[in-house]
């Protein structure tokens, strides 16, 4: 045990001999700090490497597995009748290829004043906020083409992230914004990050599956906590950058402080929460009353069509039934 202890002092001295943060959070929230030892992200790096490491594995396999079965699923009803869900997501209406292209320009626009913004000020790392990984992640969403069976997966995950945009929103630091535009493209962004997720599911843009469950919720959260520990902490070492508040608390936050140097775990569970309710809550709610409604309504009206026969069809299939009964008359 004194061997651990003194490796671990020896490599907080080394650590702070190589990367020389204040060792107090300073005024300015988005500067990082030696808030907690080098030792202590150390140490909770590998307990959230073993945890969500496993979680995610374990979740990943479970996901394989129902992609499988969806998949299996998906073919025997494809055989038995083509899917007017199918039809739509290849062939949208003249509308929904207009706003797809306007949004889409809209979302490149913003991110390319995002990358304006933080070139201007030396704020690159920054870049790594969740927020503006998941404008990415959108984007690329947007490239693929519709109906992909890995669009859909990867919205899905998406669904499963919604606190990221979320408490971007509701929780901002506006003293950070200083920039022309920069305000005004925040709440672009953060707009658009919210809304676009439903305007896919509205307009079906990969069909209408949508995956749900422990397994992706397991899958997708994983990743998101192993990416601050793993990646936004040593960043924000190593470039002084506080990335998501990983190295020093937001300001003004009295009950996460109470938590003192495990300020970050309540933080998560709150993400994990608010992730679960917005998925399972609004996103659930928005696909039962806005987009499985709609496709109820239109299955009604398909059937009705179908059994309906024209008057022209009548008339010929009553002529084709008395000639029969003359036919056979005859012959007896």
């Amino acid at each position: 045990m004194e061997s651990v202890t003194l490796f671990l002092r020896e490599f907080d001295t080394a650590v702070r001999q190589r990367v020389p943060l204040p060792d107090v959070c300073p005024e300015d929230t988005e500067l990082g700090a030696w808030h907690l030892a080098p030792s202590h992200h150390l140490l909770e790096a590998l307990a959230v490497l073993c945890v969500c490491g496993v979680g995610f594995i374990a979740s990943a396999r479970a996901f394989r597995r129902q992609l499988r079965e969806h998949h299996a699923r998906d073919v025997a009803d494809k055989k038995k009748d083509a899917s007017s869900d199918a039809e739509r997501a290849t062939h949208p209406s003249a509308l929904v290829r207009v706003l797809d292209v306007l949004l889409g320009g809209l979302l490149l626009l913003s991110a390319c004043t995002v990358l304006v913004h933080k070139w201007n000020a030396s704020k690159l790392p920054f870049l790594l906020q969740p927020c503006h990984l998941l404008h990415a992640f959108m984007l690329y969403l947007l490239s693929l083409p519709r109906g992909s069976d890995k669009g859909a997966v990867l919205l899905s995950v998406y669904l499963h992230l919604l606190c990221a945009p979320f408490l971007g929103t509701v929780a901002v630091d506006m003293s950070c914004y200083k920039q022309r535009f920069e305000a005004l493209n925040w709440g672009v962004q953060h707009g658009m990050l919210l809304f676009m997720p439903f305007y896919l599911l509205a307009t079906r843009r990969f069909g209408s599956r949508v995956h749900s469950g422990a397994a992706i919720f397991g899958t997708s959260f994983s990743v998101f906590v192993m990416l601050h520990w793993l990646v936004f902490v040593p960043v924000s070492a190593l470039t002084g950058a506080n990335i998501n508040y990983t190295i020093c608390p937001p300001p003004g936050q009295d009950l996460l402080m109470k938590f003192q140097s495990f300020y970050r775990l309540p933080m998560v569970l709150v993400c994990a929460l608010l992730s679960w309710v917005l998925r399972y809550g609004v996103v659930e709610g928005f696909l039962r009353c806005c987009v499985d409604g709609k496709k109820h309504k239109q299955q009604q009206l398909d059937a009705k069509k179908a059994k309906v026969v024209p008057e022209d069809e009548q008339h010929e299939s009553a002529k084709v039934v008395a000639a029969d009964g003359l036919r056979q008359r005859r012959v007896a």
